[in-house]
C-alpha cells in the first residue's frame, strides 16, 4: 500500500438512486441520490491510506458511518481529497454548513465532534467536476494552500 502520511480527507461520491440506510446507532436514514461529500481524519497506524482504502471496500467490517454508505452498491466513490498533516475535518465541515452548495445530513460521522454537527453533506452540484470544485473552494477558503486529489484506484495498489 503507498503510504501518504496522517491528515485530514473528503471522499467525494455519487449516490445513483435514493437510499433508505440503516447506519449504527443513528438507525435507519433517507438520502436522495446525488453527490455527497465526507470528511475525515487519519492519525492512527496506517494514516491516511490504510483509512481511505477501508472506506473503499465493499465487504468491510462496518465501523465509521461512511463505512455503511461506502459499502451499498448504489454508491461510487469518485475522487478523494487529502490535506497532509493538519485536521481539518471539523473545520471544513463548519465551513460547509455555512455554505447554500452543501447540505449537512444530521449526526452523520460526527459523534465524536461536539461542534460540527455533521461531516457528511449533499452537494447542490449536477456533476462530478461541479461537485469536486465545490468542496476545494471550501479548502481554499480556509486557508488551505496544498491539497491532494487522487482517484480511487490510487489506494488500490
Amino acid at each position: 500500500m503507498r503510504e501518504i502520511g496522517k491528515g485530514s480527507y473528503s471522499i467525494i461520491l455519487k449516490l445513483n438512486s435514493n437510499k433508505k440506510l440503516k447506519v449504527g446507532a443513528l438507525k435507519t436514514i433517507f438520502l436522495s441520490r446525488g453527490f455527497y461529500v465526507y470528511n475525515g481524519s487519519a492519525y492512527s497506524v496506517g494514516g491516511l491510506a490504510s483509512r481511505i482504502k477501508h472506506h473503499l471496500e465493499k465487504r468491510k467490517r462496518l465501523h465509521w458511518h461512511i463505512d455503511y454508505l461506502t459499502s451499498c452498491g448504489e454508491c461510487k466513490v469518485l475522487r478523494i481529497i487529502v490535506c497532509k498533516k493538519r485536521n481539518l475535518e471539523r473545520d471544513v465541515s463548519l465551513e460547509m454548513l455555512k455554505e447554500q452548495e452543501f447540505i449537512g445530513i444530521p449526526k452523520f460521522g460526527s459523534t465524536d465532534d461536539k461542534v460540527a454537527k455533521t461531516h457528511l453533506f449533499l452537494i447542490r452540484a449536477n456533476s462530478e467536476i461541479e461537485a469536486l470544485k465545490k468542496v476545494k473552494k471550501v479548502y481554499k477558503k480556509i486557508g488551505v494552500k496544498k491539497i491532494y486529489t487522487y482517484l480511487p484506484s490510487f489506494f488500490a495498489i
